[in-house]
C-alpha cells in the first residue's frame, strides 16, 4: 500500500498537482497489516468508514448502515412526489415511470458494491412494496399479497435489478485492461487469516 502511495504522490506532481495531507485518510480492513501509511515522511491517519460521493463505505464491508441512508432518501424522494402518486390523471404506468426514475434510481445509487444478505434484501423489497401499494392505491386492509402486486404493476424486484447492476459492473471491469485499479480490486486476494470469532 506504501508503495502504491508514494506513486499516486509521484505521478500527481508530475501533473502539477498536490495531495493535501491534511484531507487524505486511510481505511484498512481487519486483516489489513499494522504498517502505517505514510505521505511526505508524515503518517497518514486511519478511519473506520467514509462517504465517497455520497455513499458509506465501511472498514469490514457491512453495508446496511448505507442501506438504510438509501432508503430514507428514496422515502423522502417518494414523499415528496404525493401529489403524483394521488392524482388520478396520470396512468398507473406514468406513474412508474417517475417511480423508477426518482426513487428507484436513488435506492440503487451505488449499489454495485452492496454485499447481499437476506435481511437487506427483504428490507428492500419492503420498502419497494410499500411505494407499490400507494401508487397503485391499494389499501392495507384489502389483503393483496406481494407477488399479486408486482404481477399487476410489472415491476421487477429492486433486489433482480441491483443484481443484473452488479453483473453488469462485473463485466464491464473484467473488459478493463489489467493495469486499471478497479479491475486489480476485483482479482485482489486478502492474505493472512481471518480473526477468530463471528
Amino acid at each position: 500500500m506504501q508503495r502504491k502511495t508514494d506513486n499516486l504522490s509521484s505521478i500527481a506532481s508530475k501533473v502539477g498537482l498536490q495531495i493535501s495531507y491534511e484531507k487524505t485518510n486511510i481505511m484498512k480492513t481487519p486483516m489489513a497489516s499494522n504498517a502505517d501509511i505514510t505521505l511526505e515522511s508524515k503518517m497518514i491517519k486511519i478511519t473506520e468508514q467514509f462517504t465517497y460521493l455520497g455513499s458509506n463505505f465501511d472498514c469490514t464491508g457491512n453495508v446496511k448502515k448505507e442501506i438504510m441512508i438509501r432508503i430514507g432518501k428514496a422515502t423522502s424522494a417518494f414523499k415528496s412526489l404525493n401529489k403524483i402518486w394521488n392524482c388520478k390523471l396520470y396512468s398507473i404506468k406514468t406513474k412508474l415511470r417517475i417511480f423508477n426514475s426518482n426513487v428507484v434510481s436513488i435506492l440503487t445509487y451505488a449499489s454495485e458494491s452492496w454485499k447481499m444478505t437476506k435481511d437487506i434484501e427483504s428490507k428492500l423489497n419492503a420498502f419497494e412494496n410499500r411505494c407499490l401499494r400507494k401508487i397503485m392505491n391499494i389499501k392495507w386492509n384489502e389483503f393483496r399479497r406481494s407477488d399479486e402486486i408486482r404481477d399487476m404493476s410489472g415491476q421487477p424486484l429492486v433486489t433482480t435489478v441491483i443484481r443484473k447492476r452488479r453483473w453488469r459492473y462485473v463485466g464491464h471491469t473484467l473488459r478493463r485492461n489489467d493495469q486499471r485499479i478497479p479491475k486489480q480490486a476485483l482479482k485482489w486476494e486478502a492474505k493472512g487469516s481471518r480473526k477468530r470469532g463471528r
